[in-house]
């Protein structure tokens, strides 16, 4: 379902969102904190990012026709750093934490920005050369985020495999409220590559391609397990 092209694809994706942001209430509302009321704040705004680009793509479009895959990498990584900037405007006016991967703005674009310069470029080529739907283009971007959080966020080694609340937590709210997170950074190179000449088609499974740009995170993994081993 997630790489097909299901007429029923946009309302499993729309759903999705609904589900994560859903959740999201539930955690403010019964565990209210500052962070709390910052996610609700920051992540539905990480959306409408997407949402305004979508509804203004007439307007911003035809000036990508010249160069569109270099375009959607550009577009790309500005909209990871304009929802980071947006997340951390949230979390500096709610005096919370875990929005952003630091409080400062300068240490987490430094932490981030690298990554969404790898994840857009291998991600505007697999798109340039797949051309998945939009729905699915959402979905894989929370895929791409759920890595994120993992590896970069640092997760995988604070949380262990034997944190199984974390992870029942993660599959049921965390994953889905990623949609919107990730919604303009795989977005807006999929409008722009949509309507393009398309290259020969390609060979092999299109989940592979699809899972290409996680495949950065095996160098972050690698800097994070040796700063942990000089750090002691």
């Amino acid at each position: 379902m997630l790489l097909a092209r299901s007429p029923v694809a946009a309302g499993i994706a729309t759903a999705a969102v609904a589900w994560g942001l859903g959740w999201l209430l539930v955690f403010a509302l019964t565990g209210p904190t500052p962070s709390s009321f910052a996610k609700v704040v920051a992540v539905p705004a990480a959306g409408l990012v997407a949402w305004l680009a979508w509804l203004s793509r007439r307007l911003w479009l035809p000036a990508t026709r010249s160069h569109p895959v270099a375009a959607a990498m550009v577009a790309g990584v500005a909209a990871g750093a304009a929802v980071e900037l947006l997340g951390w405007e949230v979390q500096t006016i709610y005096r919370a934490d875990g929005v952003t991967m630091s409080r400062s703005l300068l240490s987490d674009l430094a932490i981030t920005v690298p990554w969404y310069v790898l994840l857009v470029r291998s991600f505007t080529l697999v798109q340039h050369r797949r051309r998945f739907p939009l729905p699915q283009v959402l979905l894989l971007g929370a895929v791409y985020g759920l890595g994120a959080q993992l590896v970069v966020g640092g997760l995988l080694l604070d949380a262990g495999p034997g944190s199984w609340a974390v992870w029942a937590i993660i599959g049921l709210a965390g994953f889905w409220q990623l949609i919107p997170a990730y919604a303009a950074i795989v977005g807006l190179p999929a409008m722009i590559l949509e309507d393009t000449p398309r290259p020969d088609p390609v060979k092999g499974p299109a989940f592979l391609d699809a899972l290409r740009p996680l495949a950065w995170l095996l160098l972050y993994l690698a800097w994070a397990l040796l700063a942990r081993a000089i750090g002691g």
